[in-house]
């Protein structure tokens, strides 16, 4: 199916959404039915959520798996081409409520069902919405949340001319105007600053924040979320991979741990077992590495919880 902008992967829809249709993923392929999706895609997926939910309780931290819906599926009557095949909504089924797929959640949102115009991720709604969502499925409740909201609106600024991963494909670039939630003021953040899908890792300390420890695995769409969820966690550390990492488990001892994957990715899930140790990820994709001055100091101090690093370090922050 031909695209109907520059871009041959971007499809413009109804108002003035722009969905991506191709890639890598083949999206529109999947959606269509043209393409059908691998048998064991889903039983993959399924065999990786019950593994991470095993660990982590033998761990005795909460665990949580996001779905994270692809912009199609919500603004579905804004896509331009019949949508056949609900990827997500079979792997979500076939996973027999071990995820959490916010379809609906994001719907109900009035700012564009929760997605920026010109780029595949969530605007400040959803990402707001999923945030909630992420704290009802680790257990913590409504009100933790609801007693941050005003801290919540204190982080949103007026961003024009913000062109996103799909108006910067087209010629010219398409433009919107969008609210930016800033990182918390008294939430410091470090990467190993990896660019790209996987490898990157990031780390939120905030020492006013009511829970403990949160170890996230997931891609982009959840990756956004770290200064909303720094709000809640004094520490965080988040890496970016499709992969479960167990042993970031012993290492960590988080509290609850949060994975998350996108739609378009399911039909080529990895299984688990062929994760790579999350540290050693970069590496071996041969990425290049531009470390936060004390990253590594941090990280170290954050995987020796309750020894004289991990004091020391949080003494030293402010």
């Amino acid at each position: 199916m031909a695209s109907n902008t520059s871009a041959p992967d971007v499809t413009r829809g109804a108002d003035g959404n722009l969905f991506l249709t191709g890639g890598n993923q083949r999206v529109l392929d999947y959606v269509s039915g043209e393409r059908a999706i691998l048998p064991d895609a889903k039983r993959i997926f399924r065999e990786n959520i019950v593994l991470r939910r095993r660990l982590c309780t033998e761990a005795g931290a909460a665990f949580c798996h996001v779905l994270c819906p692809d912009k199609h599926a919500v603004l579905s009557e804004s896509f331009p081409y019949p949508i056949k095949v609900r990827v997500g909504h079979e792997f979500a089924a076939y996973a027999q409520g071990l995820v959490h797929y916010p379809v609906d959640e994001l719907r109900a949102l009035r700012e564009n069902r929760g997605y920026m115009r010109t780029d595949t991720h969530w605007n400040d709604a959803g990402m707001i919405e999923i945030v909630r969502q992420v704290l009802l499925g680790l257990e913590l409740g409504s009100q933790d949340f609801t007693e941050m909201l005003p801290a919540i609106d204190g982080l949103k600024s007026v961003e024009d001319g913000f062109s996103g991963d799909l108006g910067s494909t087209l010629m010219p670039k398409a433009y919107e105007s969008r609210i930016r939630l800033k990182t918390p003021g008294h939430a410091h953040v470090f990467s190993n600053n990896v660019f790209g899908n996987n490898g990157a890792i990031y780390i939120a300390i905030n020492k006013t924040a009511a829970r403990k420890r949160l170890l996230v695995f997931g891609d982009s769409f959840i990756i956004s979320c770290l200064g909303l969820l720094s709000l809640f966690f004094s520490e965080i550390i988040m890496v970016r991979t499709a992969f479960f990492h167990p042993e970031m488990l012993g290492l960590f001892q988080p509290e609850h741990v949060l994975s998350a994957s996108v739609e378009r990715y399911l039909p080529h899930t990895p299984t688990d077992a062929e994760a790579p140790v999350a540290l050693l990820m970069a590496p071996l994709l041969k990425k290049e590495l531009k470390p936060d001055e004390r990253f590594y100091e941090v990280l170290n101090a954050l995987l020796r919880q309750g020894k004289p690093f991990h004091t020391r370090l949080l003494a030293s922050i402010p």
